[in-house]
C-alpha cells in the first residue's frame, strides 16, 4: 500500500513535469526541482489563505489526469516514451538507495524537535498554519518553504519519520540532478561522473547533519545550484531563464532566512544574464517588463510571509534569531561588547582552523581551480573563465562569512553564539554551493579542452591519440569507482547512525508513548537519568514532539527530600519515566516501597502523593 502511495506521488509530480517540459520547454533536467518548486509555491499560498487541503487534492487531483493522459499517450504511440540515459538511471538508482535507508530511518537530530519535523506533524494534524495560540510551534517565524512540501508527501503516503526524510530526499535529488542541465555533452562519461562525484564530496562536507534529517542546510546549498545550473541551461532563453528563477528562488527565499543571501546573488546573476541576452537580442518592454516581474516574484513569497507573521503573531520582534537593529548598528559601526569580541574571536579560530571541516573544503575548492587555471588556462590558454569565478567563489565565500558572523552578532541567544552553535552547517552549505558552481566551470572548460568540439561527430575515435583515449578511460572508471564507493560509505554511515543510535533518548521516548497526534493539556514531568540532554532541552523537546504537548518538563537532578520530592510531583499530571534512574528509585522505594521501570505513570500511581 505503501509502495502504491509512492508512486502516485512520483506520478502526480511527473505528469506535471512532463507538461511543463511540452508546454514551457523546460530542460529534462531542470524540470523536476521547477516542478516541485511551482507546486510547493501554489501549496504556499493556499495556506495563507487557508485552503491548505483544498490545494492539496486540487494538485493531485490534476496532477494524476495529467500523468494518466501522457500514460495513454504512451501506450498508444502518441507520445513514445523517453528511453532513461545512463544519468537518469545513476540518479534513479541512487535515489532508491538513499530512500529505501531513510524509509527506516527514524529522526536523531536536536533541530528535528525544535522545529523541523515539529511544523511538518503540526501541518499535517491542522491542514493550516500555525497561530498565536499554538505554542507547540516556537519559531513561527521560520518560513515554511521545504516543510510545505514534506507536508504534502505525508498526506499521500501516511505521516511517519520515513516518508518526512524522503520528501526532503526528493527535494535534495531533485535539485542536484539539475546540474546535470550544465553539461555540453551528456554522452561524455568523465563529465558525467564528474557531477555525480561532486554530490558524494557534497555528503562529505554535509557529515555535520547527514541526510537522515529535515535540516535544510544542505537543502539550500542544493536548490542554490539547481539555480546556478539554469543560468548555464538556459543563458540564451529568456523565458525559461525567468520561469526556473523566480520558481526556485522563490521557494529558496520561503525555506530559511539565510536562504535570501543566496536569492540575492541569485537575482543578481539573472539581472546580468537577463541584461546580456537584451544586448543579444532586443530592449523590447516585454523583455523588460519580464524581467522586472521575475525580481518581483521572486520576493514575493518572503515578503508575503512577512505579512502573515506580523498580522497573525502579535510578539514577532521578540522571537528567536530576530534580528536586532540596534544591535546590528553597533557592529556595523565596530563597537563592540564583551560578549561580541569574545564571539568575534571564536569566529576567526573557527574560520582559519584546519580541524574545521568547511575550512577543508575552502582548501580543496581553491586548489582545484589553481590546478585547473594552470592545466587548463595557461597550458590549453583558456584562463577568462576559470580567473573569474575563482575571484568571484573567494568574494562570495568572504562576503558570506562576514554575514554568518554578524548573524551571531545580532541575531542569534548568546549562549549560543558564543559557541557559535550550527557554524559548521552554515559554512557547509557556502562549501557546498561554491564547490559545485567550481565543478560546474571546470567540466564545462574540460569539454572546451576535448580533442573533438562537435557533440555530433563525437565517437570511440574521437580522440587525439590511444594515449589520451586510454587515459580519459582510466579516470572515468577509477572516479566511478570512488563516487559509488562514497555513496555507499555515506549510506552505511545512516545506517550505522541508526544502529547505535538504537538508544537514543528521542527513540526511548518515542518506544514508551508512541507518536500521538491529539493535543494533551497534561502536566507532564520526564524523569531521566541523561544529564547532557536534560540541560540541553534536548529530552525536553522531543518528549513535546512525541507527547504532542507543550507542558513538558524534564528532569535529571533529584537531589530532594521526600517532602519535596511529594512537592515536586504533585506539580504534575503524569510522570515519564526513561530510565533507571537511582535517585529517582531510591525516594520512591523510601516513600511507596515500590520501583517504577520506564514507563509513563498517571500521578495517582504515586500514593503517597495524595494520601498526606
Amino acid at each position: 500500500m505503501k509502495l502504491m502511495s509512492w508512486i502516485l506521488v512520483w506520478a502526480i509530480i511527473g505528469g506535471y513535469a512532463k507538461f511543463f517540459r511540452v508546454h514551457l520547454k523546460m530542460d529534462r533536467r531542470l524540470v523536476w526541482i521547477f516542478t516541485i518548486s511551482s507546486l510547493t509555491l501554489l501549496l504556499y499560498l493556499a495556506s495563507l489563505f487557508q485552503f491548505l487541503l483544498v490545494a492539496v487534492w486540487g494538485i493531485s487531483i490534476v496532477g494524476s489526469l495529467l500523468a494518466l493522459y501522457y500514460i495513454v499517450g504512451n501506450v498508444t504511440k502518441r507520445d513514445p516514451l523517453q528511453r532513461l540515459d545512463a544519468v537518469a538511471i545513476g540518479m534513479l538508482l541512487t535515489l532508491l538507495l538513499f530512500a529505501v535507508t531513510l524509509w527506516q530511518s527514524p529522526l536523531l537530530h536536536y533541530d528535528n524537535f525544535t522545529h523541523w519535523a515539529t511544523i511538518v506533524k503540526f501541518l499535517n494534524i491542522n491542514n493550516a498554519l500555525p497561530t498565536q495560540a499554538d505554542a507547540i510551534i516556537g519559531y513561527y517565524t521560520y518560513p515554511v518553504g521545504s516543510s510545505i512540501f514534506n507536508y504534502y508527501v505525508t498526506v499521500l503516503v501516511g505521516f511517519s519519520d520515513g516518508s518526512m526524510l524522503i520528501a526532503q530526499l526528493l527535494l535534495i535529488f531533485s535539485s542536484l540532478y539539475g546540474m546535470f542541465a550544465t553539461l555540453k555533452d551528456s554522452n561524455r562519461l568523465l563529465m558525467s561522473i564528474m557531477i555525480f562525484a561532486s554530490f558524494a564530496l557534497f555528503n562529505y562536507f554535509n557529515i555535520a547533519i547527514r541526510l537522515n534529517n529535515l535540516l535544510v542546510d544542505y537543502l539550500l546549498a542544493a536548490i542554490t545550484l539547481a539555480v546556478f545550473s539554469g543560468f548555464v541551461a538556459y543563458k540564451d532563453r529568456l523565458i525559461q531563464l525567468s520561469l526556473n528563477t523566480f520558481a526556485l528562488l522563490g521557494l529558496l527565499s520561503i525555506i530559511k532566512t539565510s536562504g535570501l543571501f543566496f536569492v540575492a546573488l541569485g537575482l543578481l546573476v539573472y539581472v546580468i544574464l537577463s541584461i546580456s541576452i537584451l544586448f543579444k537580442k532586443s530592449f523590447s518592454l516585454r523583455n523588460i517588463f519580464l524581467i522586472s516581474t521575475t525580481i518581483f516574484l521572486s520576493a514575493l513569497p518572503y515578503g508575503l510571509w512577512q505579512w502573515h507573521v506580523e498580522a497573525n503573531f502579535t510578539n514577532s520582534q521578540e522571537a528567536k534569531h530576530a534580528i536586532s537593529s540596534s544591535d546590528l548598528n553597533l557592529a556595523l559601526s565596530g563597537k563592540l561588547t564583551g560578549t561580541a569580541k569574545e564571539i568575534l574571536d571564536h569566529f576567526l579560530l573557527s574560520s582559519f582552523s584546519l580541524n574545521s571541516l568547511a575550512s577543508r573544503g575552502i582548501i580543496l575548492i581553491n586548489v582545484i581551480l589553481l590546478l585547473s587555471f594552470i592545466i587548463i588556462g595557461i597550458l590549453h590558454k583558456r584562463p577568462k573563465i576559470l580567473l573569474l569565478t575563482w575571484l568571484g567563489v573567494d568574494a562570495v565565500l568572504i562576503v558570506y562569512y562576514i554575514g554568518i558572523l554578524l548573524m551571531y552578532l545580532v541575531a542569534m541567544p548568546t549562549d549560543e553564539a558564543i559557541v557559535l552553535a550550527g557554524f559548521e552547517r552554515y559554512a557547509s552549505t557556502i562549501v557546498i554551493i561554491l564547490l559545485g558552481v567550481s565543478l560546474i566551470v571546470l567540466v564545462r572548460e574540460m569539454d572546451s579542452c576535448l580533442y573533438e568540439q562537435n557533440p555530433l561527430r563525437r565517437n570511440v575515435r574521437s580522440y587525439r591519440s590511444l594515449l589520451t583515449k586510454r587515459l580519459y578511460q582510466h579516470s572515468s572508471l577509477a572516479l566511478l569507482f570512488f563516487t559509488v564507493s562514497l555513496f555507499l560509505s555515506e549510506n552505511n554511515g545512516v545506517l550505522y547512525n541508526n544502529k547505535i543510535e538504537a538508544s537514543n533518548i528521542s527513540q526511548q521516548i518515542k518506544s514508551l508513548v508512541g507518536d500521538r497526534r491529539e493535543k494533551s493539556e497534561e502536566r507532564i514531568l520526564v524523569i531521566s537519568a541523561d544529564k547532557e540532554n536534560v540541560d540541553s532541552y534536548f529530552t525536553q523537546y522531543a518528549a513535546r514532539y512525541y507527547l504532542w504537548n507543550t507542558h513538558v518538563d524534564a528532569r535529571e537532578d533529584l537531589m530532594l527530600s521526600s517532602q519535596e520530592f511529594e512537592k515536586l510531583l504533585k506539580e504534575y499530571d503524569q510522570v515519564l519515566v526513561l530510565d533507571n534512574h537511582y535517585t529517582f528509585n531510591a525516594l520512591t522505594k523510601q516513600l511507596y516501597s515500590k520501583i517504577y521501570p520506564p514507563g509513563l505513570y498517571q500521578i495517582s500511581d504515586f500514593p503517597m502523593v495524595y494520601s498526606k
